[in-house]
């Protein structure tokens, strides 16, 4: 077995932080050293790997093809071993188990819901748990390190980020368009009911990703009307921050019948305004387990019974 000189180990160590942070200046920072190191490091690793790792664009420094490979394939092992030189440091070698999970903020409440008391079951020891989001329309391949999760939730348009090798299709949904429905509270909703004309005088609060997806018009008795987006107020980043709005102001918004059970069913401070509907477009996105996750098949039956209750509602 070749030894392998302990200065690639640290171009590569240099090399992650690089993909990480976007810039030689930051990690320059980050580890105290010499700007020229860095860049002579990094140059020494890439002719040992005979690869070009990085590139130039528009004065930021981005990883190429080969080195987002090179970066999924070491990050996490340095992870870990920084982790568990921290965890032995601090408590010694008694860790408790982790489960990790990424997805949108509205999957998080979903497996908040759903799963999480499951997942607690599978052990006797507690796990530890650690649920992170991200909002749709903005996610890189070096903002998480996504094989350090035990399950996430990952569009199509971001599966170049991942390694489909190492995961496990927990659930799959195809892009399709399904009716989402206008909601208000309670003291405002009743003279919007089959009235479009009012709804369109009427402030707005829309998701971010909502004009991401194009969401512009809804439909009352089959005739079309487009929002006055001059009367979008409030602007947010996701259905949570919504429903919390539609609860506390007096305002209108929308959301799918899934979107509004799993964040505003138990309100009673707010009512569907009856009579108008919007075509709501669901990207394809998966839900996937990590094929070397120690409770991975555990995982597989509780996420996968949980997303079918709720598929079963509205079949």
């Amino acid at each position: 077995m070749n030894v392998i000189n302990k200065d690639i180990i640290e171009a590569t160590r240099y090399f992650l932080k690089i993909v990480e942070l976007g810039s030689y200046s930051s990690v320059k920072k980050f580890y105290n050293v010499e700007l020229n190191t860095i860049k002579n490091k990094v140059e020494a690793l890439e002719t040992y790997l005979d690869i070009k790792l990085l590139r130039n664009i528009q004065n930021r420094i981005s990883p190429t093809s080969d080195g987002m490979k090179y970066f999924h394939s070491c990050n996490k092992i340095f992870k870990d071993m920084e982790n568990t030189i921290t965890n032995v440091k601090r408590s010694g070698f008694r860790q408790r188990q982790s489960i990790k999970v990424l997805g949108s903020p509205l999957f998080i409440k979903v497996i908040i819901d759903l799963a999480l008391p499951q997942i607690q079951q599978i052990n006797e020891d507690s796990f530890n748990f650690a649920l992170d989001s991200y909002q749709i329309d903005n996610l890189n391949g070096s903002q998480y390190q996504f094989d350090s999760y035990s399950v996430i939730q990952i569009f199509n348009k971001h599966l170049e980020f991942l390694d489909l090798d190492d995961w496990i299709v927990c659930s799959s949904v195809d892009a399709v368009k399904i009716p989402a429905y206008l909601y208000a509270h309670k003291d405002i909703a009743e003279n919007l009911h089959n009235n479009p004309e009012e709804i369109l005088n009427t402030s707005l609060v829309f998701n971010r990703y909502d004009f991401t997806l194009g969401i512009t018009e809804f439909k009352n008795k089959n005739k079309i009307y487009k929002f006055n987006l001059d009367n979008v107020k409030y602007t947010v980043d996701n259905e949570i921050q919504k429903a919390n709005l539609l609860k506390s102001e007096k305002v209108v918004s929308f959301m799918p019948q899934f979107y509004y059970d799993a964040v505003l069913k138990e309100s009673d401070v707010v009512e569907k305004i009856e009579g108008v509907e919007i075509d709501y477009p669901l990207e394809p996105h998966l839900i996937l387990v990590y094929k070397h996750s120690k409770y991975k098949n555990e995982l597989l039956n509780i996420v996968r019974t949980g997303l079918k209750k709720i598929q079963q509602q509205y079949e």
